[in-house]
C-alpha cells in the first residue's frame, strides 16, 4: 500500500467532508480499512485536479 497516495485520499475525503459540512469522528486507520485501493486511486485523481 502506498501511504503517500493513503494520505493524499485521507487529506482529499476530509476536505470533501468539509466542504459538504459534514462532520466524521473517522479515523486515518478507520478510513483506510473502508476504501478499497480503487477507490483511493480515484481520490488521489480528484485532489490533483484541484
Amino acid at each position: 500500500m502506498d501511504m503517500e497516495k493513503c494520505q493524499i485520499a485521507w487529506d482529499f475525503f476530509l476536505k470533501s467532508c468539509e466542504k459538504h459540512g459534514i462532520s466524521t469522528n473517522l479515523s486515518f486507520y478507520q478510513f483506510l480499512q473502508s476504501v478499497t485501493m480503487e477507490q483511493i486511486e480515484s481520490m488521489v485523481q480528484h485532489a490533483e485536479m484541484i
